[in-house]
């Protein structure tokens, strides 16, 4: 299995449009460049094919190839797109509420969204230690191992039951990650009862998270806010960084990043 194979559907699309989509995707967690190999790997399309394509979105301004290597980066037009999208969406605003929320906790801070399975890091505020641990943007971590993730699943209105069973089969990443779908369940239990998530050592180890979720214009969760940082000191503050998550919380209900999380989160199905 790829990681941005072509997805089935009943909807007929374009073949290489959808090909495009998927090489350009690559790019999201990986915008310091890939090679033509690493993204048919990715991709799962040959690497004829893949070229082709690639050389279609170097004409049209989406990619470039680095000349003294055989990377390929974003072009001017996706940066181009970028920026725009980062102006209209409030990402500005919503770095400055990190930015503040960092500062507080003195830990890393993060915003992400669901994607299916996983929840997709948008933003990230860097703590200012030297020893600190951060996600980096584009990075895509499943539901049932990261505390944003917990508090998105958490959050919605289906039985927790449900929203565990569509995860299933459950990966391990580390020791300590919940793969009996019963003891997932009961700490989603517990993330609605206190109203914050944490992950201790799930997806990394030595590290530990707590997060909370921010509903959309639809009362349904569009976006997560985590902290992240080393175990020994994330424990003891625990409920300090809770308190601090849900103080910034209102201040990005407000901005436009989460109404288009939501509307993107609860878009109709294609025709």
């Amino acid at each position: 299995m790829t990681e941005f194979g072509l997805v089935e559907g009943p909807v007929q699309h374009n073949q290489s449009v959808m090909r495009a989509v998927a090489l350009l995707r690559c790019f999201v967690d990986r915008a310091d460049g890939q090679t033509l190999t690493e993204l048919s790997r990715r991709t799962g399309i040959n690497v004829s094919t893949a070229y082709r394509i690639l050389q279609t979105l170097i004409a049209g301004g989406l990619l470039r190839r680095e000349p003294d290597s055989e990377r390929y980066v974003p072009g001017i037009v996706l940066l181009g797109l970028a920026g725009s999208a980062f102006a209209t969406a409030g990402y500005g605003s919503a770095v400055d509420v990190l930015r503040t929320l960092a500062d507080r906790t003195g830990e890393s801070a993060s915003l992400a969204v669901r994607d299916g399975p996983c929840a997709v890091v948008l933003l990230t505020a860097e703590s200012e230690q030297q020893l600190r641990f951060a996600h980096r943007p584009g990075t895509r971590i499943p539901l049932h191992v990261t505390a944003m993730g917990h508090a998105l699943l958490a959050a919605g209105a289906e039985p927790l039951t449900d929203a565990v069973r569509e995860l299933t089969p459950l990966e391990r990443v580390t020791r300590r990650t919940l793969i009996e779908p019963k003891r997932l369940v009961n700490a989603l239990t517990a993330v609605r009862e206190h109203g914050f998530a944490v992950a201790d050592e799930e997806p990394w180890e030595g590290v530990r998270s707590v997060a909370v979720s921010v509903a959309g214009p639809t009362g349904a969760p569009a976006v997560a806010l985590g902290v992240q940082g080393p175990a020994t000191r994330v424990t003891p503050r625990e409920a300090e960084i809770a308190d601090a998550l849900r103080d910034v919380a209102g201040l990005v209900a407000a901005l436009p990043i989460t109404r288009f999380a939501d509307e993107l989160a609860h878009r109709p199905p294609s025709p």
